[in-house]
């Protein structure tokens, strides 16, 4: 727990109510005026965390800007013809946010969420804490959830029928029943996942191994009647495959995508 607080207060030490003279000229090379004042608003937010809705909204800042600052960066990416630009220095100018290039010209931006786990433990409510080990579990480092095993630069083979969705949806199952804090999250990752099950088109297991997953989802997880009506309609298309639906990857030489 020290160790923990000790990393929490050097995060929290860069994070000024804004960025100094000599960050704010770093980020001016990056982003415009209203960019940098979305940013210091973020650090302001980041700098005051002290319960669970207060972190909530530093994550939920750092979700409507994430997409126009990668932007804005892979113009600079664009322009200059650098792929390597300083990312570790905006990680430190703007803690909490993980900037990194991707294939080429690509910017990533997105939380960093070993940080916000962190801090999380700083706080007194446990639905922080849920929230984020969950996002961790499912994301971790990496672009691709943990149920897609990744094939290519921008595409992957679902996992489906290694338990990964139904763990993860009884996870968010219980951190709900818990508190709704993070309710919109959560919620959007179970869609994410029902949509993985219902309108993906390349599993890496045969169709037994893949239905017997969806079957323990709908004995285990509380469903609208819409989402059951859905999940059985797809068993049916796995003991039928539909014409494009790619089934038992790991046997067979399936293209999914570039």
């Amino acid at each position: 727990m020290k160790r923990i607080l000790i990393i929490i207060l050097l995060y929290i030490s860069f994070a000024f109510s804004s960025a100094n003279a000599q960050e704010q000229n770093k980020l001016e090379t990056y982003f415009n005026k209203n960019q940098i004042n979305q940013i210091n608003d973020y650090l302001i937010g980041f700098k005051n965390i002290k319960t669970a809705h207060d972190l909530h909204r530093v994550y939920q800042k750092i979700i409507e800007i994430s997409g126009s600052l990668a932007d804005s960066l892979e113009v600079k990416v664009q322009s200059t013809e650098d792929w390597s630009l300083d990312y570790d220095l905006l990680d430190t100018i703007v803690p909490g946010i993980s900037f990194a290039g991707y294939e080429g010209t690509a910017v990533i931006v997105s939380p960093n969420l070993s940080i916000f786990i962190d801090l999380a433990e700083s706080t007194p409510e446990k639905s922080d804490d849920d929230f984020f080990e969950i996002l961790f579990s499912v994301y971790g480092e990496d672009f691709f959830p943990a149920w897609i095993e990744q094939t290519s630069d921008y595409s992957g083979v679902s996992l489906l029928g290694d338990d990964i969705e139904l763990n993860t949806l009884k996870k968010i199952q219980n951190a709900l029943i818990s508190d709704k804090e993070f309710e919109p999250e959560l919620n959007k990752l179970k869609v994410n996942i029902i949509n993985d099950i219902t309108h993906g088109n390349c599993y890496n297991y045969n169709s037994q191994k893949i239905i017997a997953e969806i079957n323990k989802i709908i004995t285990s997880i509380k469903l609208t009647e819409v989402e059951t009506k859905m999940l059985k309609k797809r068993i049916n298309e796995f003991k039928n495959p539909v014409k494009g639906l790619k089934i038992d990857c790991e046997n067979n030489d399936c293209d999914c995508g570039g």
